[in-house]
């Protein structure tokens, strides 16, 4: 019954887009309890009827056609998906609580393949009337509605599509409609999934706002590791701005604008053959003229990361940290012990030990180091923190702080701040209006192992960001533009510094959280 109930919830929560988290707080769960249940290591508990709530929560919560399509052809392949949410309701329990309705094994590959044969129908864009090589569009409004049909013609190629792309007009078009960004994200993983690919060259000379906002919504194309990312070192004016994105032997959308023209600039999506061609000259001639940007790093080039990360933290540099958990770079002794003694991992003791000592040599050469901590709310604390990072590289079992363990970790940065003046740290917590700007929230649903976000810039070495998680991606770049905008952002927010006030700051906090704690 629990592989099984796993199976099934698993599925409905991915093909809603629905977090751990959210659903916890909906039945009033952990929501490691609820991970649990979804990996079949836990069922329900006995003394809850769960089935009717879930089933409610699920029926209201998928109501996109494109989505009750694939869960009619699972639950009810022979009639319509019911329009009443009582009725969804219904069919949703049964299918929860009949244990002879197995769900398959390799659930994920299923699931791809129902999203994938059903996402052609979501986006499928009608063809320009006749035999037209040439259409035009409008404004911001007309470039989304010529970037969806860019997109979707060459997801309904029939062979793999290679995309190249480059921008430097300003992205408002992008970002400013929500919806157009679930569209045209989920027609590029449809690409990516067909076995295309993208080279892209990136614009670095973008205010650091839209630097962020541009990592957050890519997150999950680099995450398919089928993107290749460039820039051009070379100065540019920065006044005649073009966008230029190619379907290699299909199509190509160009469009010009002078510094960020408001007006309702044209649009044009071609399809002559001999055009696309002369575009695709000119963007690899473009390209000639550029460097690698942004390496992306997963479990599947674990050596290339490990050689990276260690160059980057033995690099004597100054540094300043955004963090969502405290850095390992400042664990005691003790927490390190405890932590390798409870996942049996003397590799885990040994990678703290040698980061804690560079760590170290760093500020005895008088290096200044700074950590902008952001402090969790005791009762995210104490409901579940995220996984330490890198787990899944260093091929680590899932390991989490106890609040114990914690609090000696908060108590170890308060004696290094006292020890070394040359160690700052600074906090902010959900209510600070860092955390608040909208380029620093939490990553988008659909992305919930990147809520946790860590940065590290090294002022000439260069920027690594990851994310604390079940499933670890960084992005490492050596860039000088684009580590000096990463800095200069961060530098901002350690002006005025206070130590006696972050002390008395961070004894409090401690204090909070050791009440009614039992190590």
């Amino acid at each position: 019954m629990g592989l099984n109930i796993g199976r099934k919830l698993d599925f409905l929560m991915r093909l809603s887009g629905t977090q751990n988290r959210v659903l916890g707080k909906a039945l009033s769960f952990d929501a490691s309890y609820v991970s649990r249940i979804r990996s079949g290591k836990r069922t329900l508990p006995r003394n809850r009827n769960l089935i009717i709530p879930i089933a409610a929560f699920f029926a209201r919560s998928i109501d996109q056609e494109s989505q009750t399509a694939v869960l009619a052809k699972r639950i009810c392949p022979e009639e319509p998906w019911p329009d009443l949410v009582e009725e969804r309701t219904k069919l949703l329990a049964r299918w929860l609580a009949d244990t002879k309705n197995i769900m398959d094994e390799d659930v994920s590959d299923l699931l791809e393949l129902d999203i994938q044969a059903n996402l052609k129908n979501a986006y499928k864009q009608e063809k320009p009337s006749g035999s037209e090589v040439v259409e035009f569009f409008y404004g911001n409004a007309g470039r989304r509605q010529g970037v969806e049909r860019f997109l979707a013609e060459a997801y309904e190629a029939d062979e793999q599509v290679t995309l190249l792309l480059h921008s430097d007009e300003s992205m408002e078009w992008l970002y400013e409609d929500p919806d157009f960004v679930k569209d045209w994200s989920k027609l590029l993983m449809g690409i990516l999934e067909k076995g295309g690919k993208i080279k892209m060259i990136h614009t670095l000379r973008r205010n650091i706002e839209e630097m962020m906002e541009a990592i957050r919504k890519w997150v999950p194309i680099y995450m398919t590791g089928r993107i290749e990312t460039y820039y051009c070192p070379r100065i540019r004016d920065n006044i005649y701005r073009r966008t230029l994105f190619i379907a290699q032997h299909h199509a190509a959308l160009v469009s010009h604008s002078i510094v960020n023209t408001k007006s309702a600039m044209v649009n044009l999506l071609i399809r002559d053959k001999s055009a696309v061609n002369a575009l695709e000259d000119e963007f690899f001639d473009f390209l000639g003229l550029c460097r690698p940007l942004i390496r992306v790093f997963n479990t599947r080039n674990v050596e290339d990361f490990l050689h990276t990360y260690s160059e980057f933290t033995k690099a004597d540099d100054n540094t300043i940290m955004l963090r969502s958990l405290p850095s390992r770079c400042t664990m005691p002794e003790c927490v390190n012990e405890s932590m390798a003694e409870r996942i049996k991992h003397a590799i885990f003791k040994q990678e703290t030990d040698r980061l804690c000592a560079r760590f170290r040599s760093h500020l005895d050469k008088g290096h200044h180091v700074t950590e902008i901590l952001q402090l969790k709310s005791i009762d995210v604390v104490r409901e579940t923190l995220p996984p330490i990072p890198f787990r899944d590289i260093l091929g680590q079992p899932e390991l989490r702080y106890t609040v114990s363990e914690l609090c000696r970790h908060y108590e170890n940065i308060i004696e290094m701040m006292e020890r070394y003046s040359n160690y700052h740290v600074f906090l902010f917590q959900s209510g600070d209006s860092m955390f608040d700007r909208k380029y620093l929230a939490p990553f988008d649903t659909s992305i919930p192992h990147m809520e946790n976000i860590m940065l590290t810039v090294k002022e000439q070495t260069g920027v690594l960001m990851y994310n604390a998680g079940d499933r670890t991606t960084a992005f490492f770049t050596d860039d000088m533009e684009s580590t000096l905008s990463f800095w200069d952002y961060l530098y901002r927010f350690t002006e005025g510094e206070d130590r006696k006030r972050t002390i008395e700051r961070l004894k409090a906090y401690i204090e909070e959280l050791s009440e009614g704690n039992t190590p």
